[in-house]
């Protein structure tokens, strides 16, 4: 799934000219006049604009550094959020969850990963020891948490 935008031509002059504009919002889209849209507007993805060589899309959208953050963004919540339920009571719905093993075997092939043991990988790759008990006191778990996103083997 890639970013939507819109490619619109318009004409000055007798001249043809193409752009690509970001998909309008939800506040933007209702509080435009619609008498005036552009019949020539059609939706594409990111990657199609990319793999029809617009070089004003690759210089608009450098998503090369963004990914990285991001994925260090969404691992650094995972840990927050793992803190979170190991702290939590064992009654809770979430922990008992958590703390549960299926029954049964699992299929035949490389075993898929578990997303605790995803987890553990990236504390690993963090070099954090003794992690279920430093889970229990926030304030170091939360640098933890902040310290995955910015470690750069993450």
């Amino acid at each position: 799934m890639g970013i939507e935008f819109f490619h619109s031509d318009t004409q000055t002059n007798g001249e043809t000219r193409s752009s690509w504009q970001s998909q309008p919002t939800a506040r933007q889209y209702l509080s435009a006049d619609h008498t005036s849209r552009q019949p020539s507007v059609r939706p594409h993805s990111f990657q199609s604009a990319l793999q029809a060589g617009s070089t004003a899309c690759v210089q608009k959208f450098n998503t090369d550094d963004t990914t990285v953050n991001i994925v260090r963004h969404v691992k650094s919540k995972r840990l927050s959020w793992l803190g979170h339920v190991e702290r939590m009571p064992n009654e809770r719905v979430a922990k008992t969850i958590y703390k549960w093993k299926p029954y049964g075997t699992r299929p035949k092939g490389r075993p898929r990963l578990r997303w605790e043991e995803d987890v553990r990988n990236d504390l690993r790759k963090m070099a954090v020891k003794n992690w279920k008990q430093r889970a229990q006191e926030r304030k170091q778990w939360n640098e933890i948490a902040e310290q995955a996103k910015t470690h750069k083997h993450l």
